[in-house]
């Protein structure tokens, strides 16, 4: 194969013409750069709103959760109050039925019925 003899003044021309479009080509990639950068910080600000209503969703949700927790205690309180009035009310059943009780026994021991 035969090599064609190329002048120097040629190949400058040519290694300059060359270095031309690596700079049109560098010059296009930096733009794309710059335009995937703020496609990025976009893209960085929607993942960041995206969070902060989900941390405001969570925030509202634990809320939630704190007022179910004290209404809990409101009922639990309110139960251990009406256990407490069960137990008087049945320990006065029981009284009135003892004093009932000793009573008949009374009427019966000291007035006998002929």
């Amino acid at each position: 194969m035969a090599e064609e003899y190329v002048s120097k003044d040629q190949h400058r021309a040519d290694l300059l013409e060359l270095r031309g479009e690596l700079k049109e080509e560098i010059a296009g990639i930096r733009q794309d750069v710059a335009v995937l950068s703020k496609n990025v910080e976009h893209l960085t600000e929607r993942v960041n709103e995206g969070f902060a209503r989900v941390n405001e969703g969570f925030t509202r949700v634990n809320e939630g959760f704190t007022r179910v927790d004290k209404n809990f205690d409101r009922i639990e309180r309110n139960i251990d109050r009406l256990h407490t009035m069960v137990q008087r009310q049945m320990w006065v059943l029981v009284g009135v039925v003892v004093l009932g009780f000793i009573g008949g026994i009374i009427k019966i021991v000291f007035f006998p019925t002929p």
